[in-house]
C-alpha cells in the first residue's frame, strides 16, 4: 500500500512541474484532469483544488480537492508521507481569478497586480490586489469561499446579502489624497470597506459594497454595488 502511495505521489509531483493531458483510468470510464486543477504549494504540503474527474461516457464532471503532503531527508529527498483531505469540491462563488497585473481605467498609468494565492488553513484561497505603480497606495485582500463563514466580513450583519457570485475582500490600505482607478472620495474607496471582484475572460470587475459610515463610525454596507471599476489584465 505505501509503495502505492508513493507512485500515486510520483504522478502527482509530476503533474505540477510538466504539461500533461487528461487520462483514463484503466478499467474505469473516468478521466482526471490534474492539468486543469488550481495547484499551490504550502510548506510541504501540495494542495489541489477543483481536479475535473469526468466520466467520459456521460459527459459529466465531479470536482475533487485534495492536499498531499511530504516529507524530506537528504538521504531519500521529498517522500510522500499522508493525504491530509480529499473530497468533493463546494461549488464556486465567482469565476476563478487570474493571477497577474492589471491596468486601471481607460487612459490610466497605474498598475495594479493580483496575487498568485496562498491557501488559508479552511482550503480558501488568499489574494491581495494592490497598486504597484508607486504613484499612491491602494490594498485590499481577498478571500474565495463562503461569504458567511468569511475571516473578514462573515461577522458583518450584510454577509447573507451578499451575491454569490462575486470573491469578498477589503480594502487594507488607501492614499486619501490621491488616487486613480480607486480614487477615494468623501465616502468611497476607504479602508475596511467591502469589495467583491470577479473575472471574466481578461477582465477583473472590482465592486464597492461599502459607501460612508453608520452610526457607530463602522462601514455602511449594501447588497448593491455603490461603485465600479474594470481593470485589463496585461499579458506580458
Amino acid at each position: 500500500m505505501k509503495k502505492e502511495l508513493v507512485f500515486i505521489a510520483g504522478m502527482i509531483t509530476a503533474s505540477v512541474f510538466t504539461t500533461a493531458s487528461a487520462e483514463v483510468i484503466d478499467g474505469t470510464d473516468l478521466s482526471v484532469n490534474f492539468e486543469s486543477a488550481n495547484i499551490v504549494g504550502t510548506g510541504r504540503n501540495i494542495n489541489m483544488h477543483r481536479v475535473p474527474v469526468i466520466n467520459i461516457d456521460t459527459g459529466a464532471t465531479t470536482f475533487y480537492d485534495a492536499s498531499f503532503k511530504f516529507t524530506f531527508s537528504q538521504s531519500s529527498g521529498f517522500t510522500f508521507e499522508q493525504i491530509s483531505s480529499v473530497g468533493i469540491s463546494p461549488p464556486l462563488s465567482a469565476s476563478n481569478l487570474i493571477p497577474g497585473k492589471y491596468a486601471g481605467d481607460v487612459g490610466s498609468t497605474v498598475i495594479y497586480e493580483l496575487s498568485e494565492p496562498s491557501t488559508l488553513s479552511d482550503d480558501r484561497l488568499f489574494y491581495t490586489l494592490r497598486n504597484t505603480s508607486g504613484s499612491f497606495d491602494f490594498t485590499a485582500q481577498i478571500v474565495s469561499g463562503d461569504v458567511t463563514n468569511h475571516p473578514d466580513i462573515g461577522s458583518r450583519e450584510i454577509a447573507a446579502s451578499l451575491s454569490p457570485t462575486y470573491t469578498y475582500g477589503v480594502i487594507t490600505s488607501q492614499d486619501l489624497s490621491s488616487g486613480d482607478t480607486f480614487k477615494s472620495t468623501t465616502n468611497k474607496w476607504h479602508i475596511n470597506q467591502i469589495i467583491g471582484v470577479r473575472q471574466t475572460g481578461s477582465s477583473l470587475s472590482v465592486t464597492l459594497f461599502s459607501e460612508g459610515e453608520d452610526s457607530d463610525g463602522q462601514p455602511q454596507d449594501f447588497s448593491t454595488q455603490r461603485d465600479g471599476a474594470v481593470l485589463t489584465r496585461i499579458i506580458e
